[in-house]
């Protein structure tokens, strides 16, 4: 196993994390791997909000719709032992479906017109979790007359697809779907704390549960845990259940076809191909994607309350994987925000200090490639991000005050008022502040008296006019600690004379300390 990249899994908890989940909260946890190794993670929030239990690596989650690639791995290695046919009429195998001329490969693509279930269920005003159930299921699946479109004419998601492809396997094959996809796919890459449950309601330790939102605060939505039992579920359209630790072994197949088989990886990735020859940006399970300059594949998840996703980019070897169990969180943006910070696309986020201009920023690559801008500390009540579009390979642009942001040669610089480029620094972590800025000053046109403060280990200042506010850390840099206020950004030197400025874009002064009394 690689070693873990502490500084980048910091970075992923602090900018990804930290502000979206709060301590006793339901939360997330995010993986990045490279050459199918774990080399960074990062969690927030809780397994369970009755217990306290914290996220980790290890938890386990149900990764929904992110299982379809696993399990359209499972039907090609049975079509490779020739227990399936994938292009053969499901019937066969399945009768309860009635429509002719579906196929296990229309399934896995979605272009088999058969109906989702879940929207079946909206309408007939059932439960996903009555739907869920594989007897109710396949007593609505033979009531199913039309198909949305001809098979192999179109595409539409369609979960049903999914478990009569599982179902059909399992039939051919003699072994319930559950213990065929352990047998055949768990086992061999070595995820040994990763399956597939049998019965609705299944519960192993380590699983971490799931929420909704709902009147600030959350709901526990149960996927049938302590409410049925002995109840066999469908399979096949979702219902894995792993951690970030055991997915990378799965990413390491998805990068090159490690055993499991590279012609198995290869027909994985193909792309449906309709009827009339048009080509989807959907596989198997797995659906080709670009952002920015970035091709990959990956497959998003959300179901009982969880939210997932995964992503691979093959030309640096990373891959990113969130699991969350609220469904709150839009997984797909964090993970490819974490593909931007662990490629080294995202170096430029972070906060920036401009000495010159007095001037602070907050950066952070999005998930398409371009930059939100935030200036200030970001703890204003009323803070404004701004958007800038990638226009070049270190370069990002608007039409406004704040134009430009670019690097050169390694500087950032950032065009603020009338279009003039300043020069910013990156800020580190401000720590505690220099504890000899503490005394009272003037500030040099009309004498007037600022005073700085130690208020529980929080530096304060207090104002002329005798009102006092809490200087909001923003970073530091060489031996200067920065903070800021309403009244403008302070500067202290960490040195034995504390040098202490005050000021904003428009006006830097550097402030007198007044002799203690005697």
């Amino acid at each position: 196993m690689s070693s873990i990249d502490r500084p980048l899994s910091e970075r992923l908890r602090r900018e990804l994390l930290a502000g979206r989940v709060g301590a006793a909260e339901p939360g997330a946890v995010i993986a990045v791997y490279r050459d199918g190794e774990l080399v960074a993670a990062a969690s927030a929030g809780v397994a369970d909000t009755e217990t306290g239990e914290l996220l980790t690596p290890q938890s386990l989650m149900n990764i929904a719709s992110v299982s379809k690639q696993i399990v359209a791995t499972a039907l090609l290695l049975a079509a490779e032992r020739g227990e399936i046919d994938l292009d053969a009429d499901i019937r066969g195998l399945v009768p309860e479906i009635r429509i002719p001329g579906v196929t296990l490969r229309h399934c896995l693509q979605h272009t088999s017109g058969l109906p989702d279930y879940f929207a079946a269920a909206t309408l007939m005003d059932a439960t996903e979790l009555e739907m869920s159930r594989l007897d109710a299921f396949l007593t609505w699946l033979a009531t199913v007359e039309q198909p949305d479109f001809a098979p192999g004419t179109g595409q539409s998601y369609s979960n049903t697809g999914y478990v009569a492809a599982a179902l059909a396997t399992e039939r051919a094959t003699g072994r319930i779907f559950p213990e065929l996809i352990a047998e055949t796919v768990f086992r061999p890459l070595g995820m040994s704390s990763t399956f597939v449950a049998t019965m609705l309601g299944a519960f192993v330790p380590g699983m971490a549960m799931s929420f909704t939102p709902e009147n600030e605060g959350f709901t526990r939505h149960g996927m049938g845990i302590g409410e049925l039992h002995e109840v066999r579920a469908v399979n096949g359209d979702g219902e894995v259940i792993t951690s970030i630790e055991d997915f990378a072994r799965w990413h390491g197949f998805l990068l090159d076809g490690r055993v499991l088989g590279a012609g198995i990886r290869s027909r994985l990735l193909e792309r449906a191909v309709l009827s009339d020859g048009r080509r989807s940006t959907y596989a198997l399970g797995i659906e080709h994607e670009t952002r920015g300059d970035t091709a990959s594949y990956g497959h998003s998840g959300g179901m009982w309350g969880y939210s997932a996703y995964s992503l691979t980019d093959p030309s640096t070897g990373i891959g990113v994987a969130v699991f969350a169990n609220r469904d709150d969180i839009d997984a797909t943006d964090l993970a490819w925000r974490g593909l931007r910070m662990a490629t080294g696309a995202a170096g430029i986020s972070g906060r920036w200090f401009s000495a010159t201009g007095f001037a602070g920023v907050h950066l952070s690559v999005d998930a398409n490639d371009d930059l939100e801008a935030q200036l200030g500390t970001g703890a204003e009540p009323d803070a404004v991000k701004t958007h800038l579009a990638k226009t070049g390979q270190s370069r990002w642009t608007r039409h406004d005050d704040l134009s430009v942001i670019e690097v050169v040669d390694g500087e950032l610089f950032i065009a603020t008022g009338f279009g003039l480029r300043e020069r910013f620094v990156r800020m580190g972590e401000p720590g505690a502040y220099p504890p000899q800025a503490v005394g009272d000053f003037t500030e040099p046109f009309r004498d007037a008296t600022y005073a700085l403060e130690d208020r529980e280990d929080e530096l304060w200042i207090v104002k002329p006019n005798g009102e006092p506010e809490r200087v909001e850390p923003f970073g530091s840099y060489d031996d200067e600690w920065i903070g800021g206020t309403s009244v403008g950004w302070i500067v202290i030197d960490s040195g034995p004379g504390a040098r202490v400025r005050l000021g904003n874009e428009s006006l830097i002064v550097e402030l007198t300390r007044l002799a203690a009394a005697r």
